[in-house]
């Protein structure tokens, strides 16, 4: 019981809502590049997108940087997503372990919006452009220490990763952001992910400045039973209200080499905004021998539903 109130309070206790909430209010509509919000891995967001202190692998390098340390050897992701309309959204990331001074990862984000009617000040058609926006991400992370904690052995990391970001709508603005992140264990079987997203200077658009969309998120993951995970993260947007995600995922070994896994998970981001179903995620997955492939499922309410696969290896 303890090991479960550290994992439900340590989230709770580790911000001030309330400075939080007003610095959300106060930046609301003023910020640019929300292709960054755009969560990666369709087992994150079949989870409810409560993945910072879950991610074991080179998406990490999206989530929290410091989940790159869990890397044992080799890691690869690859995820395409299907939104609304012609929109799409790609994702894929590479992590190599170099012994015991840490890993490196590597990221690319990629959102095409699909062809728009471009018009003149008079209305008339002038042709079509096709908005784009692209992150290039290389990140670092490693152990810090081992210490002792309620009488247990627990881990202590650190990563970071700088990202290059371009916004083509028209014309083509470019900046670049910092990631920082934490990932601890207080006990086994619990993860505690601390991390702050897109700290970066401004977009500028001719001569408007856009902030980048700067996210402080806190989040934990306790492991109920070898195959029961729980997850629950809590995010500060620049721009917005603070929100939630929880998930849940459960594993079953079919045989020596071949697992499935059931996940659902909520996430209060939506919430207030879209009408109809929205709000909740489900997928499946699937393991044969390291080579996993996932699919997630997310609802817009009355906008339609969104999908996503990936494919994630370690070797």
């Amino acid at each position: 019981m303890k090991k479960l109130l550290i994992l439900i309070l340590f989230p709770i206790l580790g911000f001030n809502p309330e400075i939080l909430h007003a610095f959300g209010r106060r930046f609301v509509g003023t910020t640019s590049a929300q292709f960054l919000k755009l969560g990666v891995n369709a087992r994150a967001i079949a989870m409810g997108e409560a993945y910072s202190a879950v991610s074991d692998g080179s998406d990490s390098i999206y989530w929290n940087p410091a989940g790159l340390d869990k890397v044992e050897k080799h890691s690869l992701s690859l995820m395409h997503a299907v939104y609304l309309q012609e929109i799409f959204y790609d994702f894929a990331s590479y992590a190599k372990r170099f012994g015991k001074i840490g890993t490196l990862g590597l990221g690319i984000q990629y959102l095409n919006a699909g062809s728009i009617d471009q018009t003149d000040e008079f209305g008339t058609n002038v042709g079509t452009f096709q908005p784009s926006h692209t992150a290039l991400s290389i990140g670092w992370a490693m152990k810090l220490l081992e210490m002792e904690f309620l009488e247990e052995k627990n881990e202590f990391s650190l990563g970071v990763s700088a990202k290059l970001i371009q916004s083509r709508i028209i014309e083509t603005a470019y900046a670049g952001a910092l990631d920082l992140g934490i990932l601890w264990s207080p006990v086994e079987k619990c993860w505690v992910g601390i991390a702050a997203q897109n700290i970066g200077p401004s977009f500028k658009f001719k001569n408007e400045l856009d902030h980048l969309p700067l996210n402080f998120k806190i989040g934990s993951s306790y492991q109920v039973s070898d195959p029961f995970i729980l997850a629950l993260d809590i995010n500060f947007p620049r721009d917005n209200d603070p929100n939630m995600g929880l998930g849940i995922e459960y594993k079953k070994k079919i045989t020596q080499d071949f697992s499935m896994a059931g996940r659902t998970g909520f996430n209060s981001r939506n919430t207030p905004d879209i009408s109809g179903l929205s709000s909740i995620s489900a997928g499946v997955g699937f393991n044969l021998k390291n080579n996993e492939i996932d699919f997630a499922w997310v609802p817009f309410g009355d906008l339609g539903h969104t999908y996503r696969v990936s494919y994630s290896k370690k070797f």
